[in-house]
């Protein structure tokens, strides 16, 4: 059954927007709000509604599922890739370690991927453990949370990157990983922008 909770989440994904990031749009609101509605724990009043259906561009009677126009849905089967040096490059068939098929709108397979986090660096945005759901593209904002590949170590990984000065530094959130500029001895190659985070697949 396509809830209003699973449309929600649908066209949040489709604007690549976190759940943060909605909340943000939506004023006064968490990502704890976000989440509860997305997993029909809890429902959005008519106001948040009616906001949401100006942020998504669809019908009111679109997103509570009264209407199937104003949007569409398709089950999407999403590879998995590792946070560790898997030898192989970015995205190649080998370095993948199983796919979870999601219904998604607006996107194809090709755009999205899942990253298993395998150590703490990010232990505030996903622990390890967690999967990340990231949309592929080649840069991100000030501050986003993206996944890289660390080229000189062939490593995938997560990491927030900041820009200054046109300088990329790349973060962690572990002390025990420090920062560093990205510079052509120190290359990184972004991958995508983390989406969503997810405990289990």
């Amino acid at each position: 059954m396509n809830t209003l909770g699973k449309r929600i989440k649908s066209q949040r994904l489709e604007k690549s927007l976190t759940q943060s990031e909605l909340a943000k749009l939506l004023g006064s609101k968490t990502y704890t709000t976000i989440s509860k509605w997305e997993s029909d724990d809890n429902f959005p009043q008519g106001k948040d509604i009616k906001k949401m259906c100006e942020i998504f561009n669809v019908t009111s009677d679109y997103l509570l599922g009264l209407d199937e126009k104003g949007g569409s849905s398709l089950p999407v089967s999403v590879p998995i890739i590792e946070a560790e040096k898997t030898g192989y490059p970015p995205f190649d068939k080998r370095a993948v370690i199983g796919y979870k098929e999601i219904i998604y709108t607006g996107l194809l397979n090709q755009d999205l991927f899942y990253l298993k986090i395998t150590d703490d660096s990010m232990m505030v945005t996903a622990k390890k453990g967690a999967f990340v759901l990231c949309k592929k593209q080649d840069t991100v904002k000030n501050g986003e949370v993206a996944t890289v590949f660390l080229k000189n170590t062939s490593e995938i990984t997560l990491r927030r990157i900041r820009i200054i000065d046109g300088m990329k530094i790349i973060e962690s959130e572990s002390e025990d990983y420090d920062p560093f500029i990205a510079t052509e001895n120190n290359a990184v190659e972004i991958l995508g922008k983390a989406i969503e985070v997810i405990t289990e697949i």
